[in-house]
């Protein structure tokens, strides 16, 4: 049973310490772990980002992709070294570095690029892989139900669209569609080979994301494949996705999985209950569930010709 929270919400800006010590006088809704908690008077308390870990060989730096929403990025640029293994089938100057567009996990309500697991996981592939790593921030729920966090990562997306349309190389420099200057640190991107990738919360984002950039499940007929143009997604990285059913009881096979203070049933529940639209049926809802998209029953779409599903087997979502 969850208490229901009514709208407005409002993040309380004061430090943790602070917060936490009103915490035993302050009434709770809802509790996610030790992550996010939201009380009765509609504010919400979550982690706060944690210091950056360095990383070697590679720099980042954050950029702006919707100064009225908030949203931003942080791009991860791997070693010359690397970078250079990347680009051995390219031909000489003209050969550039593979983006990859990812999306944190965090039950669409808490996280963000700049927690350092994310940090040190988007740096440490963007080092193994020679890729240019790009890791998009999106509004998080209860301030911003679903399909808000869909919405900013398709945003997202187009951004990076209009980034691979930008006139590079010459002194006379042409913006991309949308009016978008030239970001600097894409200048060795080749959108030719664009990947995107996502990690739990972030991987159903992926799926919901590719929907839209691959499928004729579009807000506008003429909002179609063809508009990613030059950009071009050579495939999907599912990264133990948060792909999953609520339920009042839970199947034996899946009280067997794996449950800890990062990752339990109940947690899942919680955030399904937050992120969730107002009186949305939470049994039926596809935005956790792709199988009626899959199975047919849903918008006819095509995915894109490589994906590739990374399942962790202590996860509890298994």
């Amino acid at each position: 049973m969850y208490y229901k929270i009514e709208l407005p919400y409002q993040e309380d800006r004061r430090s943790r310490e602070e917060m936490m010590m009103e915490e035993e006088r302050r009434e709770i809704a809802l509790k996610v772990g030790s992550f996010l908690t939201v009380f009765k008077d509609g504010t919400t308390l979550r982690t706060p980002s944690q210091p950056e870990v360095a990383a070697d060989g590679i720099t980042s730096k954050d950029v702006t992709l919707d100064s009225e929403l908030g949203q931003w990025a942080r791009i991860f640029l791997p070693s010359p070294m690397s970078m250079s293994m990347s680009m051995s089938h390219g031909v000489g100057a003209h050969a550039h570095a593979p983006v990859v567009l990812y999306f944190h996990g965090g039950g669409c309500a808490f996280g963000s690029p700049a927690w350092d697991n994310f940090h040190t996981f988007c740096a440490d592939m963007a080092a193994r892989s020679g890729a240019i790593w790009i890791s998009a921030s999106y509004r998080l729920a209860p301030e911003h139900r679903l399909p808000a966090a869909f919405h900013d990562s398709f945003a997202a997306l187009q951004w990076l669209c209009s980034q691979a349309g930008c006139e590079r190389g010459s002194s006379k420099v042409k913006v991309g569609s949308g009016g978008a200057e030239p970001e600097p640190w894409l200048d060795s991107a080749d959108f030719s080979k664009v990947f995107i990738a996502g990690e739990s919360a972030g991987g159903t984002i992926v799926h919901h994301v590719a929907m839209r950039a691959f499928n004729h499940n579009h807000e506008s007929e003429s909002e179609d494949r063809s508009s990613l143009h030059p950009l071009k997604i050579q495939g999907l990285i599912f990264i133990h996705p948060g792909f999953f059913r609520w339920a009042k009881t839970r199947t034996q096979e899946e009280l067997d999985c794996p449950q800890d203070e990062f990752m339990s049933w109940d947690m899942a529940d919680a955030c399904i209950q937050l992120t969730l639209p107002a009186d949305y049926p939470v049994d039926t809802n596809p935005y956790f569930n792709p199988i009626p998209a899959i199975s047919g029953l849903g918008p006819k779409f095509g995915f894109p010709p490589k994906s590739l599903v990374a399942l962790a087997d202590h996860d509890a979502l298994h």
